[in-house]
């Protein structure tokens, strides 16, 4: 029986998904000044033409990789997060749903932190997304203390900025430290250990409870070492 042939629809998927991948390994390993559409195009083995076809530019194709990943790594684990009724479950899943997602993505994490240096008070699509996810990520913080301060759960004087800053610096440098060090790194272990310094900054002393459920809380990513990220080959190898 003769092989169907591909519609255009999925010649386009294809394409995209090539895209992806080759714009996901160069922006990742030469940032969005380093990165030219020239290298991109030989990597996913089209003219770049054929990249200008899908993207008008080097920023709008950057952005379309930046939404794809902020769609599962931040959005879906803010969603998921926000399912749990208590707040302390809330906090656990947050990072549990985000370093799963870690586990068989560093590049598009290590995409994101670095990038979110180099595009700071940029003007452009790209620099945009990510400011507002990080600001995301840092309202559903203070989200949450604010809630767990109402119901006494937290500690009354917890400052919501100041804690939601030390947060994300914290989060950025979990994942900077795994990807430099993933071998020699259990990353069930880090995650344990930034829990440990939540319940110092979050918890009234008197409360043991919630700070026995955040310390015996397992992910189901125990013992999870991070992989050397290889460089990508040209879409012809693979």
């Amino acid at each position: 029986m003769a092989k169907k042939s591909r519609t255009n629809e999925q010649w386009r998927e294809e394409s995209l998904e090539t895209l992806y991948r080759s714009g996901l390994a160069v922006f990742s390993e030469k940032g969005f000044r380093g990165a030219s559409l020239d290298e991109i195009a030989k990597l996913a083995g089209m003219s770049k033409a054929g990249v200008l076809f899908y993207f008008d530019n080097k920023d709008k194709y950057l952005a379309h990789i930046l939404k794809r990943i902020a769609a599962v790594y931040i959005d879906a684990a803010i969603a998921r997060a926000r399912e749990e009724k208590d707040v302390v479950d809330r906090v656990v899943r947050f990072l549990h749903q985000q370093v799963s997602y870690s586990v068989k993505h560093h590049r598009e994490i290590i995409l994101f932190v670095l990038l979110s240096i180099e595009l700071r008070n940029s003007e452009s699509e790209s620099g945009a997304i990510i400011a507002q996810k990080y600001k995301d990520m840092r309202d559903f913080i203070e989200e949450v203390v604010h809630e767990g301060i109402k119901t006494g759960r937290f500690s009354a004087d917890v400052r919501l900025r100041e804690t939601s800053s030390t947060f994300m610096a914290v989060h950025d440098g979990i994942v900077i430290e795994w990807v430099r060090r993933g071998e020699e790194l259990d990353g069930s272990e880090l995650v344990r250990v930034f829990r440990r310094a939540l319940l110092a900054s979050l918890f009234p002393a008197q409360s043991r409870t919630a700070a026995r459920k955040l310390l015996t809380f397992q992910p189901e990513i125990a013992n999870v070492r991070a992989q050397p990220v290889q460089k990508a080959r040209r879409a012809s190898d693979q």
